[in-house]
């Protein structure tokens, strides 16, 4: 299916952040409304909070709603490093996107966000977010090319089954690395008790 068929309907499902200076340092603050940057997605394709900023209140009310995010819509980078994505936490509801992410909105009922994720984080979609900014003029992403975009989209239950499979390889991979670093460990011990 397209990025498109998979969103919610009750509000934008494909929203890229507010164009112009909406969103620009002039407005920052230190504490209000959480602002979403590129450089708050890690290359973990996890929310890195590290370099946060804020906008008022009240700017963000004068934004609207549609540039919000709530817990469980993807962000990824329209620009720069494309195909930078990750999940938006639930604490992180109500932030608000720079003009350098789109925010896609899953109907959880069609695609799970972690399904949703996973598609992002896929050489499959990368490919396609890359061949879209490939050859042209312009050098990010809009609304339209990643709502073009096509998913692998088994159903809920299949989704289900295979990042169970996929988080139980994780678990034993990280499990795995753990007892090779204990095992590195131990032979640099055996290595200076036998100098």
């Amino acid at each position: 299916k397209r990025v498109s068929d998979i969103c919610v309907t009750h509000r934008q499902g494909v929203q890229v952040g507010p164009f112009g200076g909406s969103v620009s340092s002039k407005y920052f603050v230190s504490e209000g409304v959480p602002v979403l940057k590129i450089n708050n997605i890690s290359k973990d394709f996890l929310i890195d909070l590290a370099d946060q900023v804020f906008v008022s209140e009240e700017h963000a009310r004068e934004l609207g709603d549609r540039y919000k995010v709530q817990g469980g819509d993807l962000v990824t980078a329209a620009q720069a490093t494309i195909g930078r994505s990750a999940l938006v936490p639930k604490n992180l509801e109500g932030a608000v996107i720079s003009q350098h992410l789109i925010r896609v909105a899953p109907d959880p009922e069609i695609c799970l966000p972690s399904w949703l994720l996973l598609c992002f984080s896929s050489a499959l979609v990368v490919r396609q977010l890359h061949s879209v900014t490939q050859g042209g003029t312009r050098a990010g992403l809009n609304t339209q090319d990643v709502a073009g975009i096509r998913l692998p989209m088994p159903d809920i239950e299949v989704q289900k089954k295979i990042l169970l499979v996929i988080d139980e390889h994780r678990k034993s991979m990280s499990a795995n690395q753990g007892r090779l670093n204990q095992s590195k460990e131990l032979a640099r011990a055996m290595n200076v008790a036998f100098m």
